[in-house]
């Protein structure tokens, strides 16, 4: 758990209220000790990607020259 909280910057605590909650994915084979993988944890940090502005534009450029063939 200590690791896992340094890797994501989080605090220990706020990282426990995640698994109780099952907002961050992780194993408890023995309902003890608290494993993680960190595939996982990247996997996790990485989703909900924002993108940047121009990439928005160019998408929205996209749509409505498409709309109007």
């Amino acid at each position: 758990m200590e690791e896992a909280s340094w890797y994501l910057g989080l605090a220990r605590s706020s990282l426990q209220k995640m698994t109780s909650d099952r907002a961050i994915p992780h194993y408890k084979p023995n309902a003890r000790l608290v494993y993680f993988l960190r595939t996982d944890l990247d996997n996790w940090m990485l989703q909900n990607r924002v993108a940047p502005e121009q990439e928005v534009e160019q998408q929205a450029l996209k749509h409505v020259t498409s709309k109007r063939r």
